[in-house]
C-alpha cells in the first residue's frame, strides 16, 4: 500500500516530466523560429508544413491532462 509520501513524490517526479517536457518543446520552437528565419522563401513551405506550424504554436495550455 502507497503512503502519502509515495503519491506526493509520485506527483513530484510527474510535475518534473512536465515541466522538462516543457522546456524541450520551448527549445524546439525556438529553434523552428531560428530556421524560418534562415530559409528561403522557397524551402519554407516544404519546412514549415502543417504540423511543423502547429507545433510552433502550441503550448501546454492547449493540452486537456484529465488523467
Amino acid at each position: 500500500m502507497k503512503t502519502d509520501k509515495d503519491y506526493r513524490r509520485e506527483i513530484k517526479n510527474l510535475e518534473n516530466k512536465v515541466t522538462d517536457m516543457n522546456v524541450v518543446i520551448e527549445t524546439l520552437q525556438q529553434a523552428l523560429d531560428r530556421a524560418k528565419v534562415s530559409l528561403e522563401d522557397k524551402d519554407k513551405e516544404y519546412v514549415f508544413n502543417h504540423s511543423a506550424r502547429w507545433a510552433s504554436g502550441w503550448s501546454l495550455k492547449d493540452y486537456d491532462y484529465n488523467i
